[in-house]
């Protein structure tokens, strides 16, 4: 079971890995050390799709955005040749500072989950509703962190797929979450 969003791509392209690799060379910069956010606005605004780097057959980036998401995906991926064309292997998932904190997060919620009832009860004489109360909460705070990771992952992993597609002449695109399921074409 997953507690974190992410996903596994597996794309094919009539381009040849040279040409694929040259395309998506193109469409990935270094990010800036210093940008500033205000809003939907970004200074300096991105001049490319993607940022990251691409090395040989592999490569790490992530959408260049004008407004902040946490929870964006960072796809890593390795590329290799087939008939008629290129096939890229890729997996999306959260940065690994974000996946970090959340899990810290569960971890002390669940910490609390354990020692929060016995306080309540030495503290409220055992009122059965204080402890619901105080039980209730800590489930919201854990499936609140849990939601927002998946909305923010959701809402960029969709766009991510798209600008990735558009930009790398894809001709055709699976996504899943296991590589048994893919079809055998690709």
């Amino acid at each position: 079971m997953r507690i974190l969003p992410s996903e596994h791509l597996i794309l094919k392209s009539q381009l040849s890995p040279d040409e694929f690799r040259d395309r998506l060379s193109q469409k990935v910069s270094k990010e800036p050390l210093l940008s500033l956010r205000f809003g939907f606005f970004s200074i300096p605004s991105p001049k490319t799709s993607f940022h990251g780097k691409v090395e040989g057959n592999s490569f790490k980036i992530w959408r260049a955005i004008q407004y902040n998401n946490s929870f964006q995906p960072i796809i890593e991926g390795q590329f290799r040749a087939v008939d008629q064309g290129t096939k890229l292997s890729a997996d999306l998932k959260m940065k690994a500072s974000m996946r970090i904190f959340i899990f810290i997060y569960l971890a002390v919620l669940a910490l609390f989950s354990i020692f929060v009832p016995f306080v309540v009860v030495s503290s409220q004489d055992g009122d059965p509703n204080s402890i619901m109360v105080a039980s209730a909460n800590i489930f919201l705070f854990a499936a609140l962190i849990l939601a927002l990771a998946y909305g923010g992952f959701l809402f960029d992993a969709s766009k991510t797929r798209a600008v990735l597609a558009e930009d790398l002449m894809v001709s055709e695109i699976w996504h899943g979450r296991s590589l048994e399921d893919a079809p055998m074409h690709l």
